[in-house]
């Protein structure tokens, strides 16, 4: 708290000074009291955060006038005046608002003024209050894409019913061609057909099974299996983009206690988050996914070949809505989502990254107490231990 030593803020007592600094200082809003001649008698400490400002920016900070130039170098707008809160505030019209948009910092804040009384009601000064608008005027936005998501997982979901029924009948179809005497060339065809069918059926499971309704209920979960189902999801579109998949799979790996649907949801959450890193800086990258186990949990690595997280950044990117991805490009709530579903299944996520060379998100999972508990049945192909995947 920067307290200006005026003849206005001189007449305060030590007490009473002290007081209102901390009561300020508890605030997330920025405050300025001005005297009737527009001094500044107190700036709190939350202006000079909100307005970046530097050390000797900060100890010039005298009056309305030197307030009004260190905000015009930064706005967004070089033709926007700041008004004196005198002007700003007009007696009949109750308190003075404003937008201020700022380029440097890149934020909106909110401007409030109010006149000042002494106890005899005549005026004494000004009052301004600042505050971070910008998370406020962003929400509407990050709302309708959610909704926006929502509506197109329930779209997925009945493509995906259509089409398991044209499916089923194209695989039947296809076995009673593997039943009739064929030249080779014919039924490698129909094997052909069969392996195609198959795997798309694979991927509309795997897409009923993400847009059903999770109901909390975790049972024993070969973590191994998910990442594979959800590979069969998204392998065509990381093709697509260019991404080389590496498998790094503990073939021992223990069962974890866990609602599946949550489990496929984190790690398609996790690939996604690494398609888009890599495609920030590069038309191609390489997404490495590792398992392995300790005496009381089973990991996830993911790693990408992205251009990483940077150090300052790292705490804050689980948080909902908070996004490094250029405008358009993700929600912000991918991470966040993820973090909730593991404390919830008494897991926990974890980035390590140097900027520049990608980063790396581990993933921890208890695993299921052994009593007796046998690994749910399996109606895919065998399990990959380790293996480089670039298509089928």
């Amino acid at each position: 708290m920067r307290f200006a030593s005026t003849h206005s803020a001189a007449a305060v007592a030590d007490a009473a000074a002290s007081e209102l600094e901390t009561i300020l200082g508890l605030s997330e809003n920025a405050f300025v009291l001005y005297d009737h001649a527009g001094a500044i008698r107190l700036a709190s400490d939350r202006l000079r955060n909100l307005l970046d400002l530097s050390d000797a920016e900060w100890h010039n900070l005298r009056t309305f006038s030197s307030l009004a130039r260190i905000l015009s170098a930064r706005l967004a707008h070089p033709r926007q005046r700041l008004a004196p809160p005198w002007s700003l505030w007009e007696a009949g019209r109750g308190i003075g608002c404003e937008r201020v948009e700022l380029a440097v910092p890149e934020r909106t804040l909110e401007r409030i003024a109010r006149p000042l009384h002494n106890a005899s009601g005549a005026a004494a000064g000004w009052v301004e209050r600042y505050r971070d608008a910008g998370a406020e005027l962003e929400l509407p936005a990050k709302l309708l894409q959610t909704d926006k998501l929502a509506a197109m997982g329930q779209l997925v979901a009945g493509i995906a019913h259509e089409l398991s029924n044209p499916l089923t009948a194209v695989l039947g179809y296809a076995h009673l061609l593997l039943d009739r005497p064929l030249d080779p060339k014919a039924l490698a065809d129909a094997h052909r057909i069969c392996e195609e069918t198959e795997r798309a059926s694979r991927i509309v499971r795997s897409l009923l099974m993400l847009a059903r309704e999770a109901k909390l209920e975790r049972i024993p979960v070969q973590l191994n299996e998910v990442i594979e189902r959800t590979l069969w999801l998204c392998n065509w579109d990381l093709q697509r983009a260019g991404i080389r998949m590496e498998l790094n799979l503990d073939p021992a790996l223990p069962l974890t206690l866990a609602n599946p649907v949550q489990l496929q949801q984190i790690v398609l959450n996790l690939l996604v988050n690494a398609q888009q890193a890599i495609a920030e800086t590069s038309s191609s990258g390489q997404i490495t996914l590792r398992t392995r186990h300790g005496a009381d949990q089973v990991f996830l690595q993911v790693q990408d070949s992205g251009p990483g997280v940077p150090a300052e950044l790292q705490s804050r990117i689980f948080e909902p809505f908070f996004t490094t991805k250029p405008m358009g490009v993700g929600t912000g709530l991918g991470l966040s989502i993820i973090a909730g579903i593991l404390r919830q299944h008494g897991g926990d996520i974890q980035v390590s990254s140097v900027p520049g060379s990608g980063a790396t998100f581990t993933i921890t999972l208890p695993i299921a107490q052994a009593s007796g508990e046998s690994s749910p049945s399996r109606e895919e192909s065998p399990r990959i231990a380790s293996a480089v995947t670039n298509g089928d």
